[in-house]
């Protein structure tokens, strides 16, 4: 690979690190969003090393969001079928 695609690469990995924070509340596309992060960070860690660290922070950041927003949805909607 050329230094240009893992430059470009690294970036739309922050890119989506971060679109999986924000976008958390859509749960699976935030999960896919990060898991694709981590891979381009992956990819590109010997050639951007700040930033594909940043990335998997984020990433990480961003499954966890979506799974807590996940489980509070679950949660919400268990205590509302018992509510009903």
């Amino acid at each position: 690979m050329s230094d240009g695609v893992k430059k470009v690469l690294s970036i739309i990995g922050l890119i989506l690190a971060i679109l999986s924070i924000v976008f958390c509340w859509t749960m699976v596309y935030s999960i896919i969003m990060a898991v694709v992060a981590l891979v381009f960070a992956i990819m590109t860690m010997k050639f951007k090393k700040g930033m594909s660290i940043a990335t998997i922070v984020l990433a990480i950041i961003g499954i966890i969001l979506s799974v807590l927003v996940g489980v509070i949805f679950v949660t919400a909607l268990s205590m509302l079928g018992g509510l009903l």
